[in-house]
C-alpha cells in the first residue's frame, strides 16, 4: 500500500506539473500580446522619464542613481522582449510544443518584471536631488582667496570657483577686489542687487566667459554654454525688491529662471530687451508665469524682448496658458525660435493660434508633454488686426519643421484642423493621446501618389495608429512602411 501511495503521489505531481505546462502553451499568443502591450507602456514611461531627465542638463539637480538603475534595467527588459518576440516566430507548430511551453513560462515571467519595473518607474519622490548636501559642509568666503590671487595662482582660483562643489557666497565688491585679472569667471550672488552691481561694472564687461547664479541655495549646474545666468529661488525672494531690478549682462547667452514666484510674464524682465546674444531660456518650478510676452512685451520703439532665441524649455509652470497674453506682434517680425519644449504646463490649452506660425519661420522642433488640458496644438482662430493679411486658407506652412513629439495629453483632440505643409519634418512621435484621430499632413505628389519625405519614421501606439482617420485613403498606405510601434523600438 505504500508503494501504491508512492505511486500515486508521482502521478498528482506529475499531472500538476503537465497541466502548468499546457497553460503555459495555450495562454502563450494572449500573454505575448500582454506583454507587448506592456512594454509599450513601459518604452512611454521611458520616453517621459528621459524627456525629463534631458531638462536636468538645463536644472540645477543631478539624476539619482536607482533612476539610472532602472533605465539599464528597462534597456535589459526590452531587449529580452525582443529575443521572446523573435522566439515566438520560430517556435510555431506542434513539432515545438515543448519549446512552446518554455517560451509561454518567460513570457509570464517577463509580464511580471515589466510590471515591478513599472511601479519602480513611478519615482514618487522624484527623478533628481540636490548635487550638493545641505548641511554639514562649510561656506568659505571670498577672502579665503587673499593670499592666492597673485597673477601665477591665478588659474587655481579659476578652478575653484567652478567645481560646484565648493561654493561661496560673495558680493560684487569682493569680485572687483580679488579677481580683476580674471577672463573667466563662475560666481554665485545672494541677491538680485550684489548681481546688478557686478554686472553694471567693467569686470564683468571684461569678462570672455561667465557663469552667474543668484540666489541663497548652492545647486548643481552640469551644463555649460559659456555666458549663463542662473536665477535661482527657494527660501529666499532673489526678485523680492522687484522683478525689473533683475540686470542681465547684455552679452548673455543662456538664462534659466527656478522656483520664482512673482513674476507674471517672462518679457516682465526689462534687462532682456537688451540681451542680443540670448541663446536659450528655460523657466521651470515657477508657479506664477502665465506667458512669455505681455502687452507690455512690445515697446514704441520695437524693441521686441527675446526674438533671437533660439531654445525655448517651459517646465512645471501650473499656471503658464500662452506664449502672448493680450498682444500679438506684427505680421512682419520674425522670431529665431528653433526648439520649443512643454512639459507639465497643466494651464495650457493649445500651443499656437494659426496666425502667429508666420512670426516663427525657424521653428525646427516642437514637444509637448504631460500638459494635461491641452485640447489642440495649432488652433484656427479668427483675428481682426491691424496689419494682418486674412484669407479664407486653412493650410499651414511649417518649412522648417523636423521633429514633432506630443505625449500624455489626454485631451488633445486635434495637432491642426486644416492641412500642415511640413517639407523637413523627419521625426514624429505619438503616445498616450487617446482623443487624437488625424495627422494632418500634406505630402508630395509624384505621379499621382503621395510620397513622405524621405528618412521621416513615425512612432507611436499600435492601437492608435489602427484607429486614425484619413482625408485620403492613400494616405495610410504611403505611411504605413514608416510607422515604427513602441514595442519595436
Amino acid at each position: 500500500m505504500e508503494f501504491l501511495g508512492s505511486i500515486f503521489e508521482i502521478g498528482k505531481n506529475a499531472l500538476e506539473a503537465i497541466g502548468k505546462w499546457v497553460v503555459y502553451i495555450n495562454s502563450l499568443d494572449a500573454n505575448m500580446k500582454n506583454l507587448k502591450r506592456k512594454i509599450e507602456y513601459l518604452s512611454c514611461q521611458e520616453d517621459d522619464i528621459n524627456t525629463e531627465l534631458s531638462s536636468a542638463e538645463r536644472s540645477l539637480k543631478r539624476r539619482k542613481q536607482e533612476v539610472e538603475v532602472w533605465l539599464g534595467e528597462v534597456k535589459t527588459v526590452k531587449g529580452d522582449v525582443r529575443t521572446l518576440q523573435r522566439l515566438e516566430e520560430e517556435v510555431v507548430g506542434w513539432k515545438h510544443v515543448f519549446s512552446r511551453a518554455r517560451l509561454g513560462k518567460l513570457v509570464m515571467e517577463k509580464i511580471q518584471e515589466v510590471e515591478e519595473l513599472q511601479v519602480k518607474g513611478t519615482f514618487s519622490n522624484g527623478l533628481l536631488i540636490d548635487a550638493l548636501p545641505t548641511s554639514g559642509w562649510s561656506r568659505p568666503t571670498m577672502g579665503s582667496f587673499g593670499e592666492t590671487t597673485s597673477e601665477r595662482n591665478m588659474e587655481k582660483v579659476w578652478e575653484y570657483l567652478m567645481d560646484d562643489e565648493n561654493g561661496a557666497f560673495v558680493s560684487a565688491q569682493e569680485v572687483f577686489g580679488y579677481l580683476r585679472q580674471l577672463k573667466v569667471l563662475g560666481a554665485q550672488f545672494l541677491n538680485v542687487q550684489e548681481l546688478a552691481s557686478f554686472v553694471t561694472s567693467q569686470q564683468c564687461q571684461a569678462l570672455e566667459n561667465y557663469r552667474l547664479k543668484v540666489g541663497n541655495n548652492f545647486e548643481y549646474i552640469n551644463n555649460s554654454v559659456g555666458k549663463e545666468v542662473h536665477a535661482i529661488s527657494f527660501d529666499s525672494k532673489p526678485f523680492g525688491i522687484g522683478v525689473d531690478s533683475l540686470v542681465l549682462p547684455s552679452n548673455i547667452e543662456y538664462f534659466g529662471i527656478t522656483r520664482c514666484e512673482d513674476l507674471i510674464s517672462l518679457s516682465d524682465i526689462l534687462s532682456l530687451r537688451d540681451a542680443g546674444h540670448l541663446r536659450i531660456c528655460l523657466l521651470q518650478y515657477c508657479n506664477g508665469i502665465e506667458s512669455i510676452f505681455s502687452s507690455s512685451s512690445f515697446s514704441e520703439d520695437c524693441q521686441i524682448p527675446l526674438r533671437i532665441v533660439e531654445e525655448l524649455r517651459l517646465l512645471d509652470l501650473p499656471r503658464f496658458r500662452v506664449l502672448f497674453d493680450g498682444v500679438v506682434p506684427p505680421h512682419n517680425i520674425s522670431f529665431n525660435l528653433k526648439k520649443l519644449y512643454f512639459y507639465r504646463c497643466s494651464s495650457v490649452m493649445n500651443i499656437f493660434p494659426d496666425r502667429l506660425l508666420q512670426n516663427f519661420p525657424n521653428l525646427e522642433e516642437l514637444t509637448v508633454s504631460d500638459c494635461e488640458n491641452v485640447e489642440d496644438i495649432i488652433v484656427e482662430v479668427e483675428m481682426r488686426y491691424q496689419g494682418h493679411h486674412q484669407d479664407d486658407s486653412n493650410t499651414i506652412t511649417l518649412r522648417n519643421l523636423k521633429s514633432l513629439r506630443l505625449g500624455k495629453l489626454p485631451i488633445l483632440k486635434n495637432i491642426y484642423k486644416g492641412i500642415m505643409v511640413c517639407e523637413s519634418l523627419q521625426d514624429i512621435l505619438v503616445h498616450s493621446c487617446p482623443m487624437l484621430r488625424r495627422l494632418p499632413l500634406s505630402f508630395h505628389m509624384n505621379s499621382g501618389h503621395a510620397s513622405a519625405p524621405p528618412g521621416q519614421h513615425i512612432r507611436g501606439d499600435e492601437e492608435w495608429w489602427e484607429y486614425l482617420q484619413w482625408d485620403d485613403p492613400h494616405t495610410k498606405t504611403t505611411l504605413q512602411p514608416l510607422f515604427i510601434p513602441f514595442h519595436k523600438i
